[in-house]
């Protein structure tokens, strides 16, 4: 693994050990996101009340979190939640599947009331009624100690039976009107009360049937006669065919996350206050995740660039590092930390990145510096090849880029250690290895090299030599040119024959 991709890896271990990786944007659904607690699948939908818009955030399809949608902050007093969400249960009325729900209790709830009553009507016209059977029970109860408890039974157990039928059939019939009104809570309502119906109505059912059996098992009763009604046969032995309505019953009526408008306020209240603390954090966390991120690119590719050149850079390495735990304590943290932590990643990230701004601008020195050294050293040693390291001009190369060498290994030492205060060095090191690269360059065997001084005392002596030839030309054409000057020309004396250009 190079350098670049350590630290990379380093920039983006914070992530990975995050409850959940989130996101950062600007939609609602990334907004619902910092509220999820960990495994959560989050889901939004928008409803609009009388006091503006809202935006109703679902948890694994339970109802949470209320946020404005002007600014997306949470709402938590009760009126708006209680008007929210009925709003938002009016908006998904028709997820009931009130009339699919109808099709399936309908015929299931008059087939168990209809076992239940016809059991029901022959044991109160037993328990009600001083038949023969009766008062044999009762008068001979040592003979008969099992009628004699079944007759309890009967007469604990048959009425709530009655009662459960009733309920059931009540309960069902306000379904109907809530459907039919597409009230939500009123049908949630009759569904819970259809299903609490329907278990009472199972459990009473049992125990009457175990009591009439009790007494049909030990006086003898063929058919059950004891039960009919004005000869009318009754029994109460439905019990596996009201098992199998009842429980169409129950799966109908199930009603999976819903609650009433006050049941819905109290968990709004109480999830928001505790998912709230949790997407602060998340939300200081995220507006660091992209500075962190930038950073671990720029210091990766810096690690690299110096490392080409053997030159490591452990200061920057370990404020990556101090970076990076910063921000893993920030998203660990709970809520009310969270801002001290994003204060001390404020403060480590200003460290971080000013050290990688001032190793980026040493870059700019130091890559020209050894580039030049580089060229000058190829062109040094080619210099060698053809002339030999014993000539003195060969030799100055080489001294004098032992000497940029050196300059320049001492300015890699204080970059490794931070210090910046003599990068220029490395400029005047660039300059110099060039000029030494092109004076290398340019070298050439000695005999076929030219005296500049004598050549320029050789043009200037053709020049005089020139510029006297051509004004004795020009004197002897037309000596009209010049004339002998009189002295009054010039208010004094002057010697007899001088020229003076006229």
């Amino acid at each position: 693994m190079n350098a670049r991709h350590f630290i990379l890896l380093l920039a983006l271990a914070a992530f990975v050990c995050a409850e959940d990786a989130v996101p950062q944007g600007t939609g609602v659904l990334d907004e619902a996101k910092l509220y999820a607690l960990s495994g959560e699948t989050a889901a939004f939908q928008s409803v609009a009340v009388s006091s503006g818009g809202y935006y109703v955030l679902s948890f694994n399809n339970a109802i949470d979190v209320v946020l404005r949608a002007s600014d997306k902050s949470t709402v938590n007093d009760s009126q708006t939640l209680y008007a929210v969400a009925q709003a938002y249960k009016d908006a998904n009325f028709d997820s009931l599947d009130a009339s699919g729900r109808q099709a399936v209790l309908e015929p299931a709830v008059q087939s168990a009331t209809s076992i239940a009553d016809f059991c029901s009507e022959g044991v109160n016209f037993f328990v009600s009624r001083n038949g023969a059977l009766k008062i044999i029970i009762i008068a001979a109860r040592t003979a008969y100690p099992r009628s004699y408890a079944a007759l309890g039974n009967l007469q604990a157990n048959n009425p709530p039976l009655g009662n459960a039928s009733v309920a059931l059939s009540s309960s069902f019939e306000t379904f109907k009107l809530a459907a039919a009104s597409r009230d939500s809570d009123r049908l949630a309502l009759a569904l819970m009360n259809m299903s609490a119906s329907a278990d009472d109505l199972n459990k009473y059912y049992a125990n009457v049937s175990a009591a009439a059996e009790e007494i049909h098992a030990e006086v003898g009763d063929n058919d059950f006669k004891f039960l009919w009604v004005n000869g009318q046969p009754h029994n109460c032995l439905g019990g596996d065919n009201l098992t199998g309505q009842l429980a169409a019953v129950k799966s109908s009526a199930f009603l999976e996350g819903f609650k009433t408008n006050d049941e819905l306020v109290q968990q709004i209240r109480t999830e928001t206050a505790l998912r709230a603390p949790v997407a602060e954090k998340r939300r200081i966390a995220f507006r660091k995740q992209a500075r962190l991120y930038e950073y671990g690119s720029v210091a990766a590719d810096l690690v690299a660039k110096y490392s080409a050149y053997g030159v490591s850079l452990p200061l920057l390495n370990e404020k990556t590092s101090q970076l990076n735990a910063s921000f893993a304590s920030l998203n660990a943290s709970s809520g009310p930390d969270a801002q001290d932590k994003a204060d001390t990643f404020d403060a480590i990230y200003a460290e971080a990145n000013g050290l990688a701004q001032n190793y980026s601008g040493a870059f700019n020195s130091l890559d020209p510096a050894r580039k030049a050294l580089d060229n000058a050293s190829r062109n040094v040693d080619e210099a060698v090849r053809k002339f030999g390291n014993t000539d003195d001009r060969i030799v100055g190369f080489q001294a004098s880029l032992q000497e940029l060498r050196s300059a320049e290994s001492t300015q890699e030492q204080l970059l490794s250690n931070g210090e910046f205060g003599s990068v220029y060095v490395l400029d005047s090191v660039a300059l110099n290895a060039t000029a030494v690269a092109i004076a290398a360059l340019d070298l050439q065997p000695r005999e076929n090299q030219v005296d500049w001084v004598m050549i320029g005392g050789v043009v200037v002596l053709l020049l005089a030599l020139l510029g006297g030839f051509i004004y004795l030309k020009k004197y002897k054409e037309d000596p009209s040119l010049y004339v002998q000057a009189k002295p009054e020309d010039f208010g004094s004396s002057v010697s007899p024959g001088s020229l003076v250009k006229r």
